[in-house]
């Protein structure tokens, strides 16, 4: 039988296994979008808005981005709701920073940490990152999450 554990906020985490989600491109992950040198089809040319339909869901599909459906944006409104994959490798620090989860609104249900980086360094999409970086992920995949807790 399993136990249900919901760590405190501050708890360090080590991942026991590479830690695979989807990062979604909203503002409180750009600081990990950076640091792991992950652009949207947005920021990679001048003009992105001025491009015809079908010239910006070919820029896209190039790329990794992707609802989170796994399907290609449609409507103009439905770009600021793509992802990225991007796996965070076995050994990397944790640490809980938030846990929001809100009745009602499982869709927002959420999970933020700081990757440790700076205490504990990882390479992430080819990029060595030397300092902390926070970001958030869904509920769901973080319960993905295979761990145990650092000493």
């Amino acid at each position: 039988m399993s136990r249900l554990h919901i760590p405190r906020l501050g708890t360090e985490i080590v991942l026991a296994e590479d830690w695979a989600f989807p990062l979604f491109d909203e503002y409180r992950n750009q600081n990990m979008q950076s640091a792991v040198g992950l652009r949207t089809p947005q920021q990679s040319v001048d003009d992105f808005w001025q491009l015809s339909r079908g010239d910006r869901t070919a820029l896209v599909s190039r790329t990794k981005w992707r609802l989170a459906d796994g399907t290609l944006p449609d409507q103009s409104h439905e770009y600021s709701h793509m992802c990225h994959p991007l796996t965070i490798p076995a050994g990397a620090l944790l640490t809980i920073d938030r846990i929001f989860i809100r009745k009602g609104a499982p869709d927002f249900d959420s999970v933020t940490f700081w990757l440790k980086a700076k205490q504990t360094p990882v390479t992430i999409n080819g990029r060595a990152l030397k300092r902390s970086v926070r970001f958030w992920a869904k509920l769901d995949d973080v319960n993905r999450i295979e761990v145990r807790e650092s000493s």
